[in-house]
């Protein structure tokens, strides 16, 4: 059996079916593929409204497979002289950026759910809020550069132990080579 992995979840392979049961779960305090989300704007916030805005990107970001607010980096930057087309404006512009890759369908959704709850929290128009969307092949976290893969996969043998392929994020290759998967 062959899955592939587009965030960092564990396989478990049981060997008992001939073509082998892919269970997917979470590596607990192994892995955190932080998200980080940047929002300046013109508007001067509350600390009521920053923390509103806190909690709804929190809560969007699931939008995103893999990514949940407990390791969602957010930093908000009120009160900034923004201009737009040579004009001193109300605006805002989130930077969102990603460890790995999603497909489109998901950014959109998140991207969606992003303007309505900035639009709610400071009152800006939807043609006054701006986002980019980023994602990244490479990570430092803890000390470390971490590196993401592109539709890699990691093969289940028959004795229930995991192979990898092609290019992978070394903790977590290295977890399914040195130990037997099982439920």
């Amino acid at each position: 059996a062959t899955v592939c992995l587009h965030t960092f979840i564990p396989i478990c392979a049981d060997s008992v079916t001939v073509d082998m049961v892919i269970i997917m779960k979470k590596i607990r305090n192994e892995v955190q593929i932080m998200p980080y989300i940047a929002v300046s704007t013109s508007k001067m916030l509350s600390d009521a409204q920053k923390d509103a805005l806190k909690a709804s990107l929190g809560e969007k970001i699931r939008v995103i497979p893999g990514k949940t607010e407990a390791a969602l980096m957010i930093d908000i930057a009120d009160g900034h002289t923004m201009y737009l087309a040579g004009e001193k404006r109300e605006l805002a512009f989130l930077d969102v950026r990603c460890f790995g890759s999603t497909e489109f369908a998901n950014k959109k959704a998140f991207t969606e759910a992003v303007f309505e709850a900035v639009q709610q929290t400071t009152g800006l128009p939807e043609d006054g809020i701006y986002l980019t969307y980023s994602e990244f092949a490479n990570w430092g976290t803890k000390g470390s550069m971490n590196k993401c893969f592109k539709t890699n996969h990691i093969k289940a043998s028959a004795a229930g132990t995991a192979t990898c392929g092609g290019r992978f994020f070394g903790r977590i290759c290295k977890l399914f080579t040195d130990k037997r998967l099982t439920r």
